[in-house]
């Protein structure tokens, strides 16, 4: 159970390495028309597996940051393939597991050669820039409106793309408990939620969404020695580049009364739920300190929250677009 889903989870990881190996930021995908309709029968039959889009960031991560899929033969099927690799006297390796028996996509293949072959669902376009701001504690923050007012299917990419996003998870939490908070946060009156490792707060008009940071379920972020001149991920929130020996990164939670008074105050400006769950620099002799958002810092931290909702929403939506958004980590409505 579940071995095809791990291993495509660790085909995208290997994919991803292997791009930003050799700086790469587009992957060519061979899916065709077939894949589209094999998915389709599969969620007919419970699976959770989403149709093969035309473009559309890495899932794996936090190793597909930065890379994107580019599917060309959406339009095709296999056979015209073949067809046109036996026209050319080219051969082709066929994947000794599309026939096993254990096999959801197996019996859809065999469903679709015995004539039961839908035609395939037109691809919905992203839902477009998510309407969340960055706060300073790595918290996503929308008025309740925003996600009321869009069509439903919109607004539940928006909130699922956010709480992966904040909470720094692989997948984005999808079926009726994603409905069940789309509906809280529809409603009027106060109220606080947990999914998909992020708490959720709705105080009036506004939306907050952060990481769970004291809740052990929620995978708590893991203390990190870093290495001078090395950029890690830690808690798929956050790059952290050291350029002093002896630091470590850890979470804030617990050690507020050890920070300094500016680095409290800067503690502050971050809403409640994120607070817990912010990095926090440690030295060797204890001392703790923030990051900075600045390349010569002791510590530097770079926040990947928002580049990622870029991507999950569409934002980044060609090749060409790539180089100015790296160029540029916030995408302009975020600008001051």
């Amino acid at each position: 159970r579940g071995v095809s889903a791990a291993a495509r989870e660790a085909r995208h990881r290997l994919l991803a390495q292997a791009a930003r190996a050799v700086g790469a930021r587009v992957v060519l995908m061979g899916h065709t028309a077939d894949d589209v309709r094999e998915a389709q029968l599969m969620r007919g039959s419970g699976s959770t597996v989403p149709s093969p889009r035309e473009w559309s960031p890495s899932p794996a991560w936090p190793e597909g940051r930065g890379v994107f899929l580019l599917r060309p033969l959406l339009g095709v099927d296999r056979r015209e393939i073949r067809q046109a690799l036996a026209d050319l006297a080219e051969t082709w390796i066929e994947d000794p597991a599309n026939d096993s028996p254990l096999s959801l996509r197996t019996h859809a293949r065999r469903a679709i050669a015995g004539g039961k072959s839908p035609a395939p669902e037109p691809e919905l376009p992203p839902p477009g820039p998510a309407p969340f701001e960055a706060g300073p504690g790595g918290e996503l923050v929308a008025g309740r409106s925003a996600l009321t007012d869009a069509p439903p299917a919109v607004a539940r990419a928006w909130l699922g793309a956010a709480l992966v996003c904040a909470a720094g998870g692989r997948r984005p939490p999808r079926g009726p408990a994603l409905d069940r908070l789309l509906d809280l946060v529809g409603g009027e009156a106060d109220a606080a939620a947990t999914l998909g490792g992020a708490r959720i707060a709705c105080d009036g008009g506004r939306l907050t969404i952060a990481r769970e940071g004291a809740d052990a379920r929620a995978g708590r972020p893991p203390t990190l020695a870093l290495i001078p001149g090395a950029t890690v991920v830690w808690d798929g929130r956050f790059e952290i580049t050291a350029r002093e020996p002896g630091l470590k990164v850890r979470p804030l939670a617990g050690a507020m009364s050890r920070l300094t008074s500016a680095d409290r105050l800067a503690v502050l400006q971050a809403h409640p739920l994120a607070r817990p769950a912010m990095p926090l620099i440690e030295r060797s002799d204890g001392l703790l300190f923030l990051p900075r958002d600045q390349p010569d810092a002791e510590a530097a931290a770079r926040s990947l929250i928002t580049t990622r909702l870029d991507a999950a929403s569409g934002v980044i939506d060609h090749e060409t677009a790539i180089v100015a958004w790296r160029t540029r980590p916030q995408h302009p409505k975020f600008a001051a």
